[in-house]
């Protein structure tokens, strides 16, 4: 986690980080969706002939078969969405900024280098360093930290379902 707070103090980082954080969980909403969805379809919608099931509906007035269409186009709808995030978070270069913003501090700390130090730094290891070695350990652990707080989003919404189901139950 330390890691993360100076990327995240870098010019224009905090708001890409904070939106990827916030509509990462777009895929999760998604995937709850078709769950809920799915176990209403199943254990209300299809058994027409059991009255009990009446009162569970989503949408009472409306009939059976337009409920279920309803229902089907939240299958399809959100798709758009999702994708469309995906195409937006491209766009963000999150992990291309990472990696300069590493390139850039690891330079930084090489040009700070007293005399001493410097003369014990080969540049071509500095140079290495700073173009093959850190950049993409550092971006590539940074969009895992993004990855990590979307699964914990995963995780949450899926407790959080199960105990709200059993306590309707």
């Amino acid at each position: 986690m330390e890691f993360a707070k100076p990327i995240f103090q870098t010019p224009g980082m905090a708001w890409r980080t904070v939106l990827a954080l916030v509509f990462d969980q777009l895929q999760n909403l998604y995937l709850l969706y078709t769950l809920l969805a799915g176990i209403h379809l199943v254990d209300i919608l299809l058994k027409a002939d059991d009255p009990t099931t009446a009162s569970g509906r989503v949408f009472p007035k409306l009939s059976r078969h337009t409920e279920a269409v309803i229902l089907g186009l939240g299958y399809i709808v959100p798709m758009f969405l999702v994708q469309g995030w995906e195409w937006v978070r491209v766009q963000l270069d999150i992990t291309n900024r990472t990696g300069y913003f590493q390139q850039a501090s690891l330079f930084g700390k090489y040009l700070n280098y007293s005399e001493e130090s410097g003369t014990e730094v080969l540049p071509s290891d500095m140079q290495v360093a700073i173009i093959q070695d850190t950049a993409a350990d550092v971006a590539e652990g940074y969009a895992g930290f993004l990855e990590v707080c979307r699964h914990l989003g995963k995780l949450l919404y899926f407790n959080g379902s199960s105990c709200w189901r059993i306590r309707v139950r």
